[in-house]
């Protein structure tokens, strides 16, 4: 028991006076994040165009920014809405369009700051005035009925190949 205890209490307290002088030493410098490009190029895959169009149509199909994307009762953004303001502004950049602030209150003080800091943002990614279009309310987007999506989907199965459905039949039904 004695020997635990002059080996375990000098170790802790080592532990913590090495604890205290890192954190009283640390450098408090601003640190710079670096900007992601919104659009990053990856040629060495086969499939990256397809990709890229794939997730170019989902961001223009949801050109929002909601509350997740900014600090909590703030007008600044966070480090989710700068990564979706980067992609939306090149979005706007090479196919236009018009981006939706979702916010909970659309009609206060903190709304109008927020959309002050969005149009802010895409001025300084180098936009045109006229390409910069910013407005407040739902996305325009309604989605897909159910039909819709059935008969994509049935669209899309693919038919089997082996020899017991050399009837014809779909894969999982009719």
């Amino acid at each position: 028991m004695r020997l635990i205890r002059l080996t375990l209490v000098p170790a802790i307290i080592s532990l913590l006076i090495c604890s205290v002088a890192g954190c009283c030493c640390e450098k408090r410098d601003k640190v710079e994040t670096k900007s992601v490009s919104a659009c990053p190029a990856r040629p060495d895959h086969p499939l990256t165009r397809q990709n890229d169009r794939q997730a170019e149509n989902a961001d223009m199909a949801d050109m929002a920014l909601t509350d997740i994307h900014f600090l909590p009762n703030r007008p600044i953004l966070n480090g989710t809405g700068t990564d979706k303001l980067n992609r939306l502004a090149w979005i706007v950049e090479n196919y236009g369009g018009t981006i939706v602030l979702n916010l909970r209150e659309p009609r206060s003080v903190l709304t109008d700051e927020r959309m002050d800091t969005v149009v802010a943002y895409l001025k300084q990614w180098g936009l045109p005035e006229a390409k910069v279009q910013v407005t407040v309310g739902l996305p325009p987007n309604q989605g897909m009925s159910a039909e819709e999506a059935a008969v994509a989907y049935d669209k899309n199965r693919i038919k089997s190949c082996d020899a017991g459905s050399a009837n014809g039949t779909i894969l999982g039904g009719k």
